[in-house]
């Protein structure tokens, strides 16, 4: 017979829990990990390693929000010693695709796709389909971080497959930002924008904030990309027919989208977003101050390719500036140059085939 307390606190641990993702999803982060950390005191005094190893694993993913790689790593791998403590094939798997989240989020790709492959291999084992999308999606990453796209959308593929068939609709949006970022990649901006407008109307529903965030920074992109497309002269040969979000080299909305990004990454206190919002509204408005902003951050977390992706935009933007007689001084000229130098060194260190393309057509 289970004792009355045992049950109590198995129940409270559980609700602490439960509240503790809705709390994420809302970015009150903070709150979160109050309620993570009685939880795991809770486990602890009850000498609950199950609870314990639950506890420890949603704060790696806590964690995650709040861009902090070294304790995501270090939760993730002390849960990973108490599922295996148990036996707990479940656990492990999750654990082992955190782990491998830090080692991708650093660019050591290779690695990363090491831990998500050992993870996928447990749950297929196992036949916890909601895990192996989790899965699917972040393989699919690394694929497309190595310039391999095809690959990537099938791995994204299956995982919105996945989502749907089991009613996920936080990893449905999640998996259909990511498909639209490879279709922005290749330059194919219908398909990117069909999937994107998916993914918001999903994301609104059900309140996901930091993947609105996310949403509204590929939207961003998607209009600058459109507005750069559209203004190609006739003889190009190349023609587009742009509706809804963008149209001609109106980048209206793309200003909006880059503000409510950055609103969303501030209420979220969220320092990649703030990145991300801030590079892409310099990149919208070639402000120098906001591009440096953003480097700065990219270079505290410590993300190579974010960093990379800084370096080389704001490279570009350097590189326009001294098209123009007034501005082409040695020193201006110099400065672009180092810092398209340093986004090829990071892309060819991490394996970004893709972005070292662009780098090497300048």
């Amino acid at each position: 017979m289970i004792a009355k307390s045992e049950i109590d606190y198995k129940r409270i641990i559980h609700i602490l829990m439960n509240r503790a993702q809705v709390l994420n999803l809302i970015g009150k982060n903070e709150r979160s990990l109050a309620d993570l950390n009685r939880g795991l005191m809770m486990s602890k005094r009850y000498q609950d390693k199950k609870s314990q190893a639950d506890c420890l694993l949603q704060f790696s993913e806590t964690y995650n929000y709040l861009s902090k790689y070294e304790e995501i790593l270090n939760s993730a791998k002390e849960s990973l010693l108490l599922y295996q403590e148990i036996d707990d094939k479940k656990g492990q798997a999750v654990s082992l695709n955190n782990v491998g989240y830090v080692h991708d989020s650093l660019g050591n790709y290779p690695k990363g796709l090491e831990y998500y492959t050992k993870s996928l291999k447990i749950q297929e084992e196992i036949g916890d389909r909601y895990s192996q999308a989790a899965s699917l999606i972040n393989i699919g990453y690394v694929q497309n971080m190595l310039g391999d796209y095809p690959k990537a959308l099938e791995y994204w593929t299956k995982s919105l497959k996945i989502r749907e068939e089991i009613g996920d609709r936080l990893g449905q949006a999640m998996s259909l930002n990511n498909i639209a970022r490879t279709y922005l990649e290749q330059e194919k901006y219908e398909e990117a924008r069909d999937y994107l407008t998916r993914a918001e109307k999903i994301a609104g529903e059900i309140g996901a904030k930091e993947l609105l965030r996310r949403i509204y920074v590929s939207f961003g992109e998607l209009g600058m990309a459109e507005t750069a497309f559209s203004v190609i002269p006739a003889e190009a040969g190349i023609h587009k027919d742009l509706d809804s979000h963008f149209r001609g080299n109106d980048i209206s909305a793309a200003i909006e989208y880059a503000e409510q990004a950055l609103q969303l990454a501030e209420e979220l206190k969220s320092k990649t977003g703030k990145a991300e919002a801030l590079l892409l509204q310099a990149r919208i408005e070639k402000a120098e101050s906001k591009f440096k902003e953003a480097i700065a951050i990219f270079e505290e977390l410590k993300q190579p390719f974010e960093t990379a992706k800084a370096y080389y935009y704001y490279g570009r933007m350097l590189t326009s500036r001294i098209r123009k007689p007034e501005c082409r001084t040695q020193e201006n000229t110099k400065e672009a140059e180092e810092y398209l130098q340093k986004a090829r060194e990071i892309f060819e260190k991490i394996g970004a085939k893709g972005w070292l393309k662009k780098v090497q057509a300048g």
